[in-house]
């Protein structure tokens, strides 16, 4: 498609603040006097400094962001990428996968009548751009005038782009200077160093085709200049080469002669310094333009210096510059993985609009499919912009990194606890070191400890570190979403530790060798006096901040880390302690009940969790050591959090009591204490087990009147009653004096001998020199001629080997009985658990209990059992919440 000139007839006609002639003005004949134009078809001549009064009074008006909104209605809906939702809570929402809300671009209505011009006659579609044509002229000297086309994407001639900053050296950015554009010569009011930029491009001979922003760019029209903005890799990766110009006094126009050429790989580093301190590289749109060209001309007084892909891979010394980005010039893409290390790599650039820190690099995020849907939109406010940017971070990158910047519970202003205040980042240098190796810390901690403890060498097993890292437990925030109005985080997945037991204390004694790795990073300690002992890092005050017992302690689990999240619930029960409570004095076991609410503010990131635990503790609670590592002069051990193990709930317990009730009672206990449950009733069927086979729950209640515990209603019976229930009648059961005793008439014998020789679970084997029934002749006795012998199966079905039957006596004592069933089962700390959540009374009936045992009350899920002499007892339980 050949170019298009824009001019049209109407355009002609047009008046405007750019065009001077008098609208009868159909055929310009330009002619140039003394530098200013005029026109010999209506005799006019342009006043300059009104026109440039003008458009510099429209200019102001035109780029100012729009104010941010409301706090209470943040009408939020960009970037396109992140979910959101018009909703106050996420209360009964069963789904987030929404549609982006429409917005009003109310900015861009404003704008419409200032964006029509006789230079602009129309927009720009999508697939279109223009370029500026520069004829070459015989005097230096001349006014500086051009020709605007447009161009499509898939048609276009060779071109070149340009790479330099609007307010040049001395950062002047007024509109000041006349550029002359068309048939017509309309005045579109540039900077000083623009002006001297397209003087500088000017060629001797013919014509330059160059993309230049501040002109191929209608910057009156939001739309188009967010569209084009967009648009700026694709411009930029398909030039030629790009012109990287630093200002009249670096760059001369030189008369009569060529430059140098040479390539700046081959120039010294250090007689750079004084070019590389100019204010062009500390612009954000200086980046993206020298990387994603594919040739780059720096002119420095007589030379032009080029930079391509043959010649920066001599870059990398350029890395603590700063112009860092400078190694991947020309390389046409950063070798970055996520928005943090691009963002890292820029810290230092600065740029006039808040905005365009961000829309300035859009272009080099690494290419997903999250990144390539960001487009730049300057219908946003400030705000609006850099929330949407931050929740994209999180829900689409997953990459948390900014949280170590949110503003917490401490933001004077009203934005959501989760989001950095972006007015107090006035450049990204904050983020640099934030990614600090976990060594450093674990030297710190064990330092202090040997500090504190010089008895206990660093290596001798007491100070061993515990860190905790990505293991299995990353789940994917699917179901999470950002609200439109407040900007709440919702229904993000989190993996809850514990309560904070009490206020940290910040470490002092770090070497300045360290304190100068961790960079500005502060270790804080929660020190009860006992081990495990927490260690925090993190940039947040935490020992002037942490509410004990009301903060809790997250982790965010991300395909590449985890990071730990300081929360406070919202809402009255921020102000109440969750203090454990005892559950008995003999237990050793407190109850903590877990936050009810799913609403939190964020108090801190940090960086790192640590346990300071002993070689016990690692061995007896950590349930492997294979992720591990030992650097010097400290032990730490790396370790995913599900290696710690997750605290029982009131819940679980109770379900843990009930399935083991339902589980048939095992083959040591039926052998020693029921003679392997050949005696047993069989008229007593359990009618609470799973198929009313014998389980724990036939022997409940001599379990609890054995163990002494509260029974009330009928008379409870006695032990020996209870006991002796257990047995079929026919067996004669009967307590004599210490004893429990039973006896087989001579007519049984036969069928006791049968059942013995078919019941393989007692009899391995029945051979009469090999029989045996497991565990019984510990603890049973037979009565032989009037004396109490061990019993011995395989003598005793010897001496009715072939010989006349008769009546057998077997004996065991109630010590034995009584001591077996302790061992066998504790129901007394479940019974103190259902009286102390209230589920049963403490004086209860056998009934009670059970459906207390078999009907646990869904709120038991939210209260924890710890040991009482610990203070960390992980929790280690996905939770749902949302984030203010």
């Amino acid at each position: 498609m050949p170019a298009q000139t824009e001019s049209t007839e109407e355009g002609h006609r047009a008046h405007s603040a750019s065009r001077w002639h008098k609208s009868s003005c159909v055929n310009p004949d330009i002619l140039v006097e003394d530098s200013i134009p005029c026109c010999k078809s209506c005799y006019s001549r342009p006043s300059l400094q009104d026109i440039i009064s003008q458009h510099e009074s429209s200019n102001q008006s035109s780029i100012q962001p729009p104010p941010d909104e409301s706090s209470q209605d943040l009408k939020l809906w960009w970037p396109q990428t992140v979910p959101y939702c018009n909703q106050a809570s996420s209360k009964d929402t069963q789904s987030r996968e929404t549609e982006p809300l429409q917005h009003a671009s109310d900015t861009e209505d404003s704008l419409r009548d200032a964006t029509k011009s006789t230079i602009y006659p129309r927009a720009l579609e999508p697939t279109e751009f223009r370029l500026l044509r520069i004829n070459s002229v015989s005097d230096k000297n001349s006014p500086v005038h051009a020709t605007v086309e447009t161009y499509s994407d898939d048609n276009y001639p060779e071109y070149e782009t340009v790479s330099y900053t609007w307010g040049g050296e001395d950062g002047d950015s007024r509109l000041c200077r006349p550029i002359f554009i068309g048939l017509y010569w309309d005045v579109l009011p540039q900077t000083e160093n623009c002006w001297q930029l397209l003087r500088f491009v000017r060629p001797e001979k013919g014509a330059r085709l160059i993309w230049i922003d501040a002109i191929c760019i209608n910057q009156k029209n939001v739309k188009e200049r967010a569209a084009q903005v967009a648009k700026m890799a694709q411009i930029y990766t398909q030039c030629t080469k790009v012109i990287l110009y630093l200002g009249p006094d670096t760059a001369p126009i030189l008369d009569n002669r060529f430059p140098l050429r040479r390539s700046l790989y081959t120039t010294d580093l250090k007689s750079l310094k004084p070019v590389l301190a100019q204010r062009y590289f500390t612009r954000i749109w200086v980046i993206q333009e020298l990387i994603l060209s594919p040739c780059a001309v720096i002119r420095i007084g007589q030379t032009d210096f080029y930079i391509d892909s043959a010649t920066q891979r001599g870059f990398s010394q350029w890395e603590n510059t700063v112009a860092p980005w400078l190694q991947y010039a020309t390389r046409q893409r950063l070798q970055v993985l996520d928005s943090y290390e691009a963002l890292e790599i820029i810290s230092r650039s600065q740029s006039a609009d808040p905005r365009d820190r961000l829309f300035g690099i859009l272009g080099l995020l690494p290419n997903n499919e999250w990144n390539s849907k960001l487009r730049p939109d300057y219908s946003s406010s400030n705000q609006h912009v850099w929330i949407g940017f931050f929740a994209h971070c999180l829900l689409r990158e997953e990459t948390p990194w900014f949280l170590f910047h949110a503003s917490g519970v401490q933001c004077r202003r009203s934005i959501p606890s989760w989001v950095p205040d972006w007015d107090a980042m006035q450049h990204w240098e904050y983020l640099k070191g934030s990614r600090l190796e976990v060594e450093d810390f674990a030297a710190s901690i064990s330092n202090h400890i040997h500090k504190q403890n010089p008895k206990y060498p660093q290596i001798s097993g007491y100070n061993l570190i515990v860190t905790i890292v990505s293991g299995d437990d990353y789940q994917s925030n699917q179901r999470a979403s950002i609200c439109s109005r407040t900007g709440t985080l919702f229904e993000l997945c989190l993996q809850r530790l514990f309560s904070l037991p009490s206020s940290p204390v910040p470490i002092q004694n770090i070497s300045d060798d360290l304190r100068k790795r961790i960079k500005g990073y502060q270790l804080f300690q929660f020190d009860q006096g006992k081990l495990p002992t927490l260690y925090l890092a993190s940039k947040v005050a935490l020992d002037k901040l942490i509410r004990p017992m009301c903060d809790h302690l997250f982790l965010l689990h991300t395909p590449n880390n985890v990071t730990p999240l300081v929360l406070r619930e919202y809402g009255p029960a921020s102000n109440n302690a969750f203090r454990p409570k005892s559950i008995n004095q003999d237990s050793g076991k407190v109850i903590v009940r877990l936050p009810q609410g799913k609403q939190y503010h964020l108090v801190a990131t940090c960086l790192h969790v640590f346990f300071s635990v002993s070689k016990e503790f690692r061995e007896t609670k950590l349930r492997t050591s294979s992720n591990s590592s030992h650097p010097s002069p400290h032990l730490l051990f790396k370790t995913p959090i599900a290696e710690f193990g997750q605290a029982e709930t009131a819940y679980s317990k109770i379900g843990g009591c009930r399935r083991m009730l339902d589980g048939s009672i095992p083959t040591n206990t039926l052998n020693a204490a029921f003679a392997g449950g050949i005696f047993f009733n069989e008229a007593m069927k359990d009618t609470h087990g799973p198929n009313e086979s014998r389980t724990y729950w036939t022997l409940l209640p001599l379990i609890v009147t054995l163990q002494g515990l509260g029974w009330e209603g009928p008379p409870k019976p006695p032990f020996d009653e209870l006991y002796l229930s257990c047995f079929d009648p026919k067996y004669e059961p009967k307590a004599d004096r210490d004893y429990f005793q039973v006896s087989i008439p001579a007519s049984m014998w036969p069928l006791v001998v049968r059942n013995v020789q078919d019941r393989s679970e007692w009899v391995r084997a029945y051979r009469p020199q090999t029989a045996t029934f497991p565990s019984t002749g510990e603890y049973w006795q037979r009565r032989y001629f009037g004396v109490w012998l061990r019993l011995d199966i395989n003598a005793l079905l010897a001496t009715f080997e072939g010989s006349r039957p008769r009546a057998v006596h077997f004996r065991i004592s109630r010590d034995t009985v009584q001591r077996i069933l302790r061992t066998e089962s504790k129901f007394d700390e479940i019974i103190d658990l259902l009286i102390k959540l209230s589920a049963i009374p403490k004086e209860f009936t056998i009934e009670e209990l059970i459906n207390a045992i078999k009907n646990p009350k869904e709120e038991y899920k939210s209260i924890l059992l710890k040991d009482e002499n610990e203070d960390f007892t992980i929790d280690g339980r996905p939770y749902y919440v949302d984030i203010l």
